[in-house]
């Protein structure tokens, strides 16, 4: 499904060890636990469950739950992992997150489970989450809510379409934000981790109050929000144009052209063709005007520039004379001659990563024979899960793997180049290291790197 392929570019995970911990903090997060002992115990075996409907998600992750329980109880000791026994055994929201998308590959294909996975398992656990943190408000007890966990937010957008669900969900937004406010910033580490934490809430903010309003029938304020976030790029793209339907259907129930033109404008100047084709925008043009639509959308049309890619030269990337490559080393004078290099951060936790691998390996193979442009991932598990190279060599067979990737280590420190804090993150450079960036900003995604190909196709 594209649009959750853009959530996954887009949403947005990140891990909370990056940041420092005083000496009274755990040693390793509860989500860094969890998902190792996942990692370990279910995804690396040679037969795992797999989960086709909601009856065998539920048997699924009730096994989980109660192994992890029983883990924690034998083999944790709270005192010196710094959470309480309460906090250990709730199952972070992200978890559930990763077994899903690990033990059925498809599962972003499926609105059933991804509706369940969001309503009864990942939106209780954070719900649970922030009344235990209201009740003991510590810095350490706030890290049980990281970017990987707030991936619900963007799951809560997309499968809560009705008044009742998005109700429920919009109290837990107002909850979190509050309880984020309520936090002193004079404390140490607090201030810096609660910005951490406002990047993810914050760049759901338009598309979660528009369909607050929306649902609330105040379609007006809705399309305030909707049209605020696309200008200024402060909503997700997928679920934009998905919200738009309805609301331009409501604004032509209503008699109310001039407002489904404006959606349609914006909709056109804040995507590219890989977001929206322009073919069904212009369905959509005449659809709203009979009459006008062709012209509008002609209008349109000749004010949008294809080449929407700069060059930043504010800050260079070290390029390595050998790259660490654990797969294709034989690729080391390619990288080196090439014009651009288009780059995919991951590590072998990420749920997200290791969904996208199959639409990866078909774009690599897409554009492998291209000597102008190379493709590489790098790996982040040094820094992340802890892991060797070797383990993320048997990860990589694992889930068949076939494009290049790049093993990041303390000489290289890619992460801190590329000032990375999410997963999987995108990158497009050239070969002086220069940053190659959108006009609008946004976020580069599998999709911009197809956008890139074509582009500088045209231009060779």
């Amino acid at each position: 499904m594209k649009t959750l392929k853009i959530i996954f570019s887009l949403l947005l995970i990140a891990i909370g060890t990056l940041y420092s911990q005083s000496s009274t903090e755990p040693i390793k997060l509860r989500h860094t636990l969890q998902q190792q002992f996942i990692a370990k115990k279910y995804l690396l075996v040679s037969k795992r469950p797999e989960i086709k409907d909601t009856f065998q998600m539920d048997n699924v992750f009730t096994i989980v739950d109660k192994a992890w329980k029983a883990f924690v109880k034998d083999s944790l000791n709270s005192k010196t992992i710094g959470y309480s026994i309460e906090a250990l055994n709730n199952l972070d929201a992200y978890s559930y997150q990763l077994m899903l998308m690990s033990f059925n590959n498809n599962a972003e294909n499926n609105k059933e489970l991804m509706f369940r996975l969001t309503k009864k398992y990942m939106l209780p656990s954070l719900t649970y989450d922030i009344q235990f943190i209201k009740n003991n408000p510590t810095l350490t007890n706030l890290k049980l809510i990281w970017r990987g966990s707030l991936n619900m937010i963007g799951y809560g957008n997309e499968y809560f379409t009705n008044s009742e669900d998005f109700k429920a969900f919009y109290k837990f937004y107002v909850d979190l934000k509050q309880l984020l406010i309520s936090f002193n910033d004079s404390i140490s580490g607090i201030k810096a981790y609660k910005e951490h934490l406002w990047f993810n809430i914050d760049y759901f903010n338009y598309e979660t109050k528009s369909k607050y309003y929306y649902f609330n029938n105040q379609p007006d304020i809705s399309f305030t929000y909707l049209i605020t976030g696309l200008s200024t790029n402060k909503i997700g793209k997928s679920r934009a144009i998905m919200f738009s339907k309805p609301l331009i259907k409501y604004y032509l129930s209503a008699g109310d052209k001039d407002k489904s033109i404006a959606i349609l404008n914006n909709l056109f100047f804040s995507t590219s063709s890989d977001d929206l084709p322009r073919d069904s925008l212009f369905t959509w043009y005449n659809l709203v005007d009979s009459i006008n639509g062709k012209t509008l959308y002609k209008d349109a049309l000749n004010k949008f520039t294809t080449d929407y890619f700069e060059v930043s030269d504010s800050h260079l990337i070290y390029l390595p004379t050998k790259w660490n490559l654990i797969t294709d080393t034989t690729i080391q004078e390619k990288i080196r001659k090439a014009s651009y290099i288009l780059i995919d951060f991951w590590y072998t936790a990420c749920s997200p990563c290791r969904s996208e691998v199959p639409q990866l390996n078909t774009f690599y193979s897409f554009m492998k024979d291209r000597e102008d442009i190379v493709f590489i991932t790098i790996n982040a598990d040094l820094f992340n899960t802890k892991e060797e190279w070797s383990y993320v060599n048997s990860v990589a067979k694992s889930l068949n793997i076939k494009f290049p990737i790049v093993y990041d280590n303390e000489k290289t420190k890619f992460i801190n180049q590329f000032k990375i804090n999410e997963y999987p993150t995108k990158f497009i450079i050239d070969k002086q290291g220069r940053i190659i960036t959108k006009n609008d900003k946004s976020k580069i995604t599998l999709e911009t790197f197809y956008d890139f190909l074509k582009i500088k196709k045209n231009n060779r």
